[in-house]
């Protein structure tokens, strides 16, 4: 499975994706002096290539997010990804068998999605009658107003939450 995470395309370069072929794209016509000649051909592998030349060494410094544990407990534990400095959220990993806490704050925006077990419920921690469950692969939003709230694993064995937590509240 690919999580893509990711903003609208901004000024600010918060997009993660290369691209290595421009599917179909029309040429230059020397004729109409336009780009509408044949289509480009693909050139995969000089196009990979390039990208080895010129990004891989970056890619890995700069862009490559490693995750480093925040929190740790003998029941769950909470990782983040490093972040490139312009994009606008982290991107954190909540890993439990039973529950894990969680609280926006009152500033940030959650979006949640389970990536690993079966079913959970998010239900917030001083009324569980609030809340919701997620099967696998599913995602919810989390207003910042909720506050505390608990991840809860419903079917056993491990859980993974994947976490979408803007910067700044």
């Amino acid at each position: 499975m690919v999580l893509e995470m990711d903003t609208v395309p901004s000024r600010a370069g918060t997009e993660y994706s290369f691209f290595t072929y421009d599917f179909a794209r029309p040429s230059w016509d020397d004729v109409t002096k336009t780009m509408t000649g044949k289509p480009v051909k693909m050139h995969l592998d000089h196009g990979f290539d390039m990208d080895q030349v010129r990004r891989e060494e970056w890619v890995k410094k700069v862009l490559r997010a490693k995750p480093k544990v925040v929190t740790w407990t003998k029941d769950w534990y909470m990782d983040r990804y490093s972040s490139y400095g312009p994009m606008p959220f982290e991107i954190e990993r909540f890993f439990f068998a039973a529950k894990a806490p969680n609280h926006t704050q009152g500033r940030w925006l959650h979006i949640l999605t389970l990536t690993v077990g079966q079913r959970i419920r998010i239900q917030r921690a001083d009324d569980p009658g609030i809340g919701t469950e997620l099967e696998l692969f599913q995602s919810a939003i989390i207003p910042a107003a909720l506050g505390a709230y608990e991840l809860i694993n419903l079917t056993g064995g491990q859980a993974t939450v994947c976490q979408l937590r803007w910067k700044q509240g």
